[in-house]
């Protein structure tokens, strides 16, 4: 029996097209994978690239989203954040404009409207794209915000799936799918190795561009809050690492997710750290398929 490789690439924003530069080295290396299970940005670069299975093509589609009005606006809103710190009198006047504007703002229930984000993920992928449509085999993971459910996104409008997966709680609006209310899948599963398996992975390669935990200091309220809920992001992806056969972790911890405009910095770290892993890849691949070979002959038993 044939071993089952799947590939998750983990949500993280910006970050996430690292993955582009890691898919690049995978094609010309000819690292073969049977599916793919991706998270927020890890949903949009795999399924974009189970649909356009050309990673020039992808890149291309993927830069011109970069120069969307939807994700400009996301970073220049999150760049203004009010920022702590010694400053001169007109820029600490400056500051404090910006906060009035940024707290009031986050009153309301979630910052941008979702036809902001479906916009530019229509860039990547067409608004009438079914599953069985893909190339590729491709799930993504989402969750209903309301009853903490999992949900496996398999079949079905892949734009629609996409976008719950990518819908980052208060940041964009729940996506309605009938009685559910969908939010980014990276809540329960950053980076989603177990659904590979449940999905019959027989082996399963992870890519993450999650960050560090580590802070240099915790001023208020709200950092400390950010700060735990990084850390419980960080736990869940430690347990996901631990079950995949081979994970690859570009560095891109520097980079917030709402850069954007790093785009051609997080491909670039992509590539180095799949240029560097290749090798040792395809020695763990060779091996768990030998493995699998002689398991299936009765005097292995």
């Amino acid at each position: 029996m044939a071993l089952r490789v799947a590939l998750v690439l983990g949500g993280g924003g910006a970050r996430g097209f690292a993955h582009l530069g890691v898919l690049d080295v995978f094609y010309k290396e000819k690292v073969h994978f049977d599916f793919i299970v991706g998270c927020s940005m890890g949903a949009v670069i795999g399924a974009g690239y189970a649909w356009h299975q050309d990673v020039t093509s992808l890149k291309k589609l993927a830069e011109d989203s970069v120069k969307s009005e939807g994700l400009q606006e996301i970073e220049k809103f999150f760049k203004q954040q009010p920022q702590n710190g010694n400053r001169l009198i007109f820029e600490k006047f400056e500051n404090m404009i910006k906060k009035i504007n940024f707290f009031s703002r986050i009153r309301k229930k979630w910052l941008f409207e979702s036809q902001n984000i479906r916009d530019t993920i229509q860039k990547i992928i067409p608004e009438d794209l079914k599953f069985g449509d893909l190339k590729i085999p491709f799930a993504c993971v989402g969750v209903d915000i309301f009853t903490g459910e999992r949900i496996i996104f398999r079949e079905g409008n892949v734009l629609d799936a996409v976008l719950a997966s990518s819908s980052i709680p208060g940041i964009f609006p729940p996506v309605k799918q009938g009685k559910r209310f969908i939010v980014d899948g990276g809540i329960v599963s950053q980076l989603p190795v177990e659904e590979a398996k449940i999905l019959g992975a027989d082996y399963v390669i992870a890519v993450d561009v999650g960050v560090s935990i580590l802070s240099q200091e915790l001023q208020d309220g709200i950092d400390i809050l950010l700060q735990c809920n990084k850390i419980m992001s960080w736990w869940l992806t430690v347990r996901s690492k631990q079950s995949a056969d081979f994970v690859i972790h570009p560095e891109v911890d520097g980079i917030n997710w709402y850069q954007f405009s790093q785009f051609d910095f997080c491909i670039e770290k992509g590539k180095q750290k799949a240029s560097e892993k290749i090798s040792d890849l395809k020695r763990s691949l060779r091996k768990k398929k030998l493995k699998s070979f002689f398991s299936s002959f009765p005097f292995s038993q």
